[in-house]
Order: structure tokens, then C-alpha cells, then sequence
């Protein structure tokens, strides 16, 4: 019963939902430049508007808040803030998986960390062969910062749910 148990943990849905978001952050890396830039393009554009929106119906002066000089700001920031929530979504997915067969707190954040810093390095090599994408040591970076605030966001979340604080 026992080995039952530790094979479902190390081959059941955790891991297929930790493959999945592999899966999901290779399809976005697949996309061609042009479908890249256009949709984190789409979504600067989208904040743009509402931030323009806001400030207009303030009363601040619209000469300030113009969407497309708000979107050529907002572009860079919004395809930063992918790659980290991709990443901080894939560590705290990762540790739910480690952390029902693997000993050790220490151990199973040191591994989640290890394997997403991995997954973004064979990400970014990816990228390399996919038309008009380049694979950018920055990227890793940004997708290692992920993963540590994913790691640390799972920390408290579990802090606060197992202190029975409720908010």
C-alpha cells in the first residue's frame, strides 16, 4: 500500500499538472515573434486604455496619459511580468508535487527552484529556433525571480492557511 501511495504522488496529477503548465509555457514560446509581441502588445494596449480612462475621468490632463505612449511603456512590462508569473505559477506547482513524495522542506524548495532555473534555461533555448524569438539570458533571470517569488508567495499562503488565520 505504501509503494502505491508513493507512486500515485511521484506520477499522479501533480505531476500531469505540472507538465501542463510545461506544456502551456512551450506553446507561448512556440508562438512566432510577431503572435508574441502582438498579444502582450493586446494587453499594454488594454491597460493603456483603462489608465487613460482613469485619469481622464479624473480630471488629470489627458495630454499625460495618451494610450499609445502608454503602451510603448506598459509593452516591455507586460511581457517582464509574463515570464515571471509563468514561472512563480511552475514553482509552486513544482513544490506541490516534490512535497508529497520528497523529505525535506529545504530539499523539495531547493529542487522546485533547481528545475524551474532549468525549464527556463531549456525555454529560452527554445526560443532560439522559433522565427523572430530570441533567447535572452535577461529572460532567465526574470524567470528565476519568478520562481523565487512564486516559491516565497507559496510560503506564506501555506504559513497563513495552516495558522488558521483567516483574512
Amino acid at each position: 500500500m505504501n509503494a502505491h501511495r508513493s507512486a500515485w504522488a511521484m506520477f499522479g496529477p501533480r505531476l500531469w499538472l505540472v507538465l501542463a503548465w510545461m506544456a502551456c509555457i512551450f506553446l507561448l514560446s512556440a508562438q512566432q515573434g510577431t503572435e508574441s509581441a502582438g498579444l502582450s502588445e493586446a494587453i499594454a494596449r488594454f491597460l493603456a486604455t483603462c489608465v487613460s480612462s482613469i485619469a481622464q475621468a479624473l480630471g488629470m490632463d489627458p495630454a499625460k496619459f495618451c494610450v499609445p505612449a502608454l503602451t510603448a511603456l506598459f509593452h516591455p512590462l507586460v511581457r517582464k511580468a509574463a515570464h515571471a508569473t509563468e514561472y512563480a505559477v511552475l514553482a509552486m506547482l513544482l513544490v506541490r508535487w516534490l512535497a508529497a513524495w520528497l523529505p525535506g522542506k529545504r530539499r523539495v524548495f531547493m529542487v522546485a527552484f533547481g528545475i524551474a532555473c532549468l525549464y527556463a534555461v531549456l525555454d529560452e533555448a527554445h526560443q532560439l529556433l522559433v522565427p523572430g524569438r530570441a533567447g535572452q539570458a535577461a529572460d532567465v533571470a526574470v524567470d528565476a525571480l519568478g520562481a523565487a517569488f512564486g516559491l516565497f508567495l507559496y510560503r506564506v499562503l501555506r504559513r497563513i492557511r495552516t495558522s488558521g488565520v483567516s483574512y
